[in-house]
């Protein structure tokens, strides 16, 4: 049987993107942001293979309610004859809350890229929907040039500093969203100095008087050089389950 209900937090997590005792310091004077991005492309560029665990902590609070998403993925990416391949397997965990009503939503998402189309396929209370959109304005990534790109396209880029995370020495990206009521919102990327690839993101809702955490990204346990074969990236559609074409709309 063929599913086409739209299930809702899809997208969402696509583009998700508090500070937690980071403290950032001034970039050494000679460092832009043009030579630091240069040096995040090369460092990437060195990167054949890896794998990496992620996990994205979302609170938002309203008047009447809040709600808590909790994301775990297993994260795989290698770079064969000339593209960028990857695979990112998440569980997903939200909890609602309004008034005296509480709702809490189980889904899980496997997420396959072949270096131009971003296949989705997300399952819900035994529901399942696929979806195939543009890789590259999809913001899905964690290194390169393209991710960079994707960055200036959709945010306005600042050089913040120097900070370490997990013992790792980073560089501070600093990004303000572009569009109408895109300035409430910061957020910060810190990227690896070694690996060129970015280690933590944090979202701050700077709407109020004061700033409140959104969003957190971290991606930990990362294993260079990992033995990938590119089976394991192609996209199965499993039987029954209708491939929404998006691209047409990006």
């Amino acid at each position: 049987m063929t599913h086409k209900r739209t299930l809702p937090g899809i997208g969402s997590f696509c583009l998700l993107f508090a500070a937690v005792g980071l403290t950032a310091v001034p970039c050494s004077a000679e460092e832009t942001l043009e030579s630091v991005e240069k040096k995040i492309t090369e460092q990437w560029a060195k990167i054949k293979s890896l794998t990496a665990e992620t996990k994205l902590e979302t609170l938002r609070i309203r008047s009447d309610g809040r709600s808590a998403q909790d994301n775990r993925g297993q994260y795989a990416h290698l770079k064969a004859d000339g593209k960028e391949l990857f695979r990112h397997e998440v569980k997903t965990k939200l909890i609602s809350t309004q008034g005296n009503m509480a709702e809490k939503i189980e889904e899980s998402i496997v997420m396959c890229g072949d270096g131009k189309w971003l296949y989705s396929l997300a399952e819900r209370d035994g529901q399942r929907q696929a979806t195939k959109r543009d890789q590259l304005s999809s913001g899905i990534g964690i290194g390169g040039k393209a991710y960079l790109e994707y960055l200036h396209k959709n945010t306005v880029l600042t050089l913040g500093g120097d900070a370490t995370v997990d013992g790792r020495e980073v560089w501070v990206l600093e990004a303000t969203p572009k569009g109408i009521g895109a300035k409430a919102v910061r957020s910060k990327y810190y990227v690896s100095k070694e690996l060129g690839m970015l280690l933590k993101r944090e979202t701050l809702n700077i709407s109020g008087s004061e700033p409140k955490p959104q969003t957190t990204y971290t991606v930990t346990n990362i294993k260079t050089d990992a033995e990938l074969e590119p089976e394991k990236f192609v996209f199965q559609l499993p039987p029954g389950v209708e491939l929404v074409d998006r691209t047409s709309t990006e």
